[in-house]
This record gives structure tokens, sequence and C-alpha cells, in this order.
């Protein structure tokens, strides 16, 4: 724009010149356009000259403000994408600390639990050997009724399953122990298979129990009513 405005001004003088207006050189070129416009002197080739040389500052006057909306535009556009980077910024940066947030409530939630759980198994377990304090002995106890009970008393002391087994090792003589120790890992970890192990080797054959039943006697201090239910039971 500057120098088309220079050129414009260099044309002005020219005309007032040619003129013989007197034009001096210090003057800008509003001022020079209104000397000349002011002239009843100027020939039909001078006119013409003078309207193209406005027409030429007129132009160049659009394209300057179209120029200048133009960068403005620009200016607030990239404005208007620095809020929004800024928004999006501030946006991921709030949903960041909302899920580390939520992250450190599911862990609390999670770690509550596992403590929750770690008292009921300590408690269950306390319950169990609170009440089977006796260790089942093979020689003289059917370990048929034995597990019948201890499986009565896990379930009332509200023991997990997965745990039932080594509550079980616990009341159990060494030998009988290590049988189940001795087989594999997914066995031992299964009640309902060590059981079978237990029954298979410690459950009274048919003649163990008819010479049980031949040597037992009634208690001195029992009723024969007393004798006669545990017989039956």
């Amino acid at each position: 724009m500057a120098s088309v405005a220079k050129a414009v001004k260099v044309d002005l003088l020219s005309l007032a010149a040619e003129d013989g207006l007197g034009a001096s050189s210090n003057l800008g070129s509003l001022e020079l356009i209104k000397m000349i416009q002011s002239s009843s002197d100027l020939s039909s080739s001078q006119q013409d000259t003078f309207k193209n040389i406005l027409k030429a500052l007129t132009s160049a006057k659009i394209r300057k403000e179209k120029e200048q909306k133009e960068e403005k535009e620009r200016e607030l556009a990239a404005t208007e994408r620095e809020k929004e980077t800024e928004f999006a910024a501030k946006e991921k940066e709030k949903e960041r600390k909302n899920e580390l947030l939520l992250k450190k409530m599911e862990l609390e939630i999670e770690a509550k639990k596992v403590q929750s759980t770690t008292e009921e198994r300590v408690k269950s377990s306390f319950d169990v050997h609170r009440l089977l304090i006796q260790k089942f002995d093979p020689k003289v106890g059917d370990i048929s009724l034995y597990l019948t009970l201890f499986e009565r008393q896990v379930k009332r002391a509200k023991v997990p399953e997965e745990l039932w087994v080594s509550h079980l090792i616990g009341l159990l003589l060494n030998d009988m122990a290590q049988l189940i120790a001795s087989e594999l890992e997914e066995v031992t970890g299964n009640y309902e298979q060590v059981k079978q192990i237990l029954l298979k080797r410690y459950k009274f054959s048919a003649e163990m129990l008819r010479q049980m039943f031949y040597k037992y006697s009634k208690n001195a201090d029992g009723t024969w009513n007393d004798f006669v239910y545990e017989l039956r039971k």
C-alpha cells in the first residue's frame, strides 16, 4: 500500500505540474487531489489520467482494508483456536484427575474388601479350631462321622469352602496330613477329593464295626436308655 500511495503521489504531482498548478512535493496526496479537482484547466486526457489515479488510489484503499480485515479475522481465529486448545487441555486434565480419583476409590474399596475377607477368614479359622478342639484319631474314631461333623462346623462358622482343607489338615494326625500332602496340588486344594482319600483310607470296614459293636458296653454312670441311644447312633 505504501508503494502504491507513493506512486499515486508521483502521478498527482506530475499531473499538477502539467496543469501549471505549481504543487509542492511537501503536499499530501489528499491535498493534491483537492488542488487538481479545483482546477478548471484540465484537458480531456488529463481528466482521464486523474480518474485513473483516483481509481488506483481507491482500489489500493479497498485492498488494504480487505487485507486488514483478513488479518484481523486470522488473529481472531488464532485466538479462538488457542482458547479451544486451552479449554481442551483443561478438560483433559480434569478428566485425568477424575480417573485418578475413581481409581483411588476403587483401590480403597478393594483394600477394604480384602481386609474384610482376611478378618472374616481369621474369625472363621478361630471359630473352627474353637469348636473342633480334638484331633481325629483313626484308631477309635469314625472318619465318616468326623467329616460330617467337620462340615457342619465350618458351614456354621461360614468358612469359605476353599479353606476347608487347610482347616481339616490342622485337625488330623501327622501321618494323615502327610497322606494328603503327598497328593497333587489340584487334589489337595479340593475338599471333596481330599474327603474321598480319607474315606478310602480310614473308613471302618464291616468287620471292624462288628468288633467294635461286640466290645461296646454300657457306661457305668449311664442309663440303659442312654446305651440304646448310643448303639442306634
